[in-house]
């Protein structure tokens, strides 16, 4: 096991840089070169990992913005920086800035993520309007839901809609992490979620054929019909955001 230390270089007597060392067992010391941080969360703990290869931080944490804050309370340089989380119910993999971007905001408490895909059926002539949602993990289909409304609502509306779905299934420690597909927002629609619900927006239907068959049965049966299931159903979604 390695001993960490930082140190300052200066210039007219004020910090200027700050740089990773460590030092073995037999005493030597050496810099850490400079590198890609990553930081790797599952089901067992976390490891931090810095570009070089040497083992920055080890625990059984795995809140990311809680690791990352204890390792800049140290001093670590973690930039630049990958998350990857490979748990049973999540798999990232993605820069930390993207990662904070999301989950910055989010509520204080709301450490778990849930996972929920929506489609908008824009094909029926918008007399109605028919949406399919499904909950998903990893590997699996947790939910599904086929919303029903008897006129045609707004992007804006649908997208709420499912906003309202999606959050009476969170509990006080949850967020909904919630891809709507086929459904047009402004920029700032998000912000009225926020802390709560991250919201994207995408317009490929690849992948979709679950909420697609979901929007199509609301058409179909005109009315909402929702299941969740005992045992989680494999399918080939990931939570890959």
């Amino acid at each position: 096991m390695k001993c960490l230390y930082t140190t300052y270089g200066y210039y007219r007597n004020e910090p200027t840089e700050l740089k990773l060392h460590a030092r073995d067992k037999a005493g030597r010391h050496a810099p850490i070169t400079p590198g890609t941080t990553v930081l790797s969360v599952t089901d067992a703990g976390h490891a931090l990992t810095s570009g070089a290869g040497e083992v920055l931080s080890r625990g059984i944490d795995t809140d990311v913005m809680q690791i990352i804050s204890a390792a800049r309370a140290q001093g670590l340089s973690l930039y630049p920086l990958t998350i990857g989380i490979n748990t049973k119910k999540e798999r990232v993999n993605m820069d930390a800035d993207r990662f904070e971007d999301q989950y910055a905001d989010i509520e204080e408490g709301r450490h778990v993520r849930r996972y929920f895909k929506a489609y908008l059926d824009k094909t029926s002539g918008r007399k109605h309007t028919a949406i399919g949602v499904i909950e998903y993990d990893a590997r699996n289909t947790l939910s599904i839901a086929s919303l029903y409304e008897g006129q045609a609502l707004s992007n804006a509306e649908a997208a709420n809609k499912v906003a309202a779905y999606v959050e009476r299934q969170l509990a006080a420690d949850e967020v909904g992490v919630v891809r709507m597909i086929n459904i047009s927002l402004r920029r700032n629609f998000a912000d009225r979620f926020a802390g709560k619900l991250v919201i994207k927006t995408e317009k490929a239907k690849q992948g979709a054929a679950e909420v697609i068959a979901l929007a199509e049965d609301a058409a179909e049966r005109k009315n909402d019909v929702i299941e969740v299931f005992n045992e989680p159903m494999t399918s080939g979604v990931e939570a890959n955001v």
